[in-house]
């Protein structure tokens, strides 16, 4: 059985995926529209690590948000 422990919003569509990479993958056909994109994790993470990341369209690239 897939846990999906990842929620992407898409603006104010949610979809879930079972790793981050899968929804960093998924995002991507939203990214020419400019759709405000944002990732959570639902499964405990490392201290270090952001439990948000936002997509910075300035940038091209993931942040912790």
């Amino acid at each position: 059985m897939t846990i999906n422990n990842y929620r992407l919003y898409a603006d104010k569509n949610i979809f879930y995926y079972s790793t981050f990479e899968d929804a960093k993958k998924a995002a991507t056909k939203f990214i020419p529209e400019r759709t405000t994109l944002r990732i959570e994790v639902l499964v405990e993470v490392q201290s270090f690590e952001a439990d948000f990341w936002a997509y910075e369209y300035d940038n091209s690239r993931w942040v912790p948000s």
